[in-house]
């Protein structure tokens, strides 16, 4: 019974905050991908301090376990130049914030839909970040970053509306908390 709740619960969670996020439409030749519209250009202006300090804010909003992550996320985003919010946002939409994953895999991010073993959080987020900033597969968001819809359909494929909604959401949601 308490592993029905358990279930039940992560369900209602998950549809809650897929619903939560309206999706932005993109001007990339098509309105069919949603894509992040950034309400300034703070985010480029913030310092490495400023976007530490929104991961933790967040995080620990959240009582996620990647609060402690927060420097080192940061640190992944400007080596391979991806938004800092990126990885947070993906893993926010497949784990809640690494909430609810696959125990003792240390993949919260839903890479190769969370059959993938990383022997830490931080194998996890350089190999995945790494992946997304090089390898040829993810060629095509690369080229406009901003339209997280293209990404969720080589990221994810199955539900690529709600996943980039919720991503959106997400990183928006860091952006906006200094405010």
């Amino acid at each position: 019974m308490r592993k029905l709740f358990t279930i039940l619960i992560i369900f209602l969670v998950g549809f809650h905050l897929g619903s939560k996020y309206e999706t932005k439409k993109g001007t990339d030749n098509s309105d069919q991908y949603p894509t992040l519209s950034l309400k300034s250009v703070s985010i480029a202006k913030s310092t490495q301090a400023e976007k530490v300090a929104n991961l933790e804010r967040v995080f620990l909003a959240y009582n996620s376990p990647l609060a402690t992550q927060s420097a080192y996320l940061v640190g992944l985003a400007n080596r391979y130049n991806l938004d800092y919010r990126l990885i947070p946002g993906i893993a926010f939409t497949e784990s809640t914030l690494c909430k609810f994953y696959p125990a003792g895999t240390f993949n919260c991010f839903g890479w190769g839909s969370a059959r993938i073993r990383f022997s830490s959080f931080e194998e996890a987020e350089e190999t995945i970040t790494k992946k997304l900033a090089t390898h040829p597969y993810y060629n095509s968001w690369r080229q406009n970053q901003n339209n997280i819809g293209k990404l969720s359909q080589t990221y994810n494929g199955a539900d690529t509306q709600k996943w980039t909604k919720t991503v959106i959401g997400f990183m928006e949601e860091i952006e906006n908390a200094n405010n």
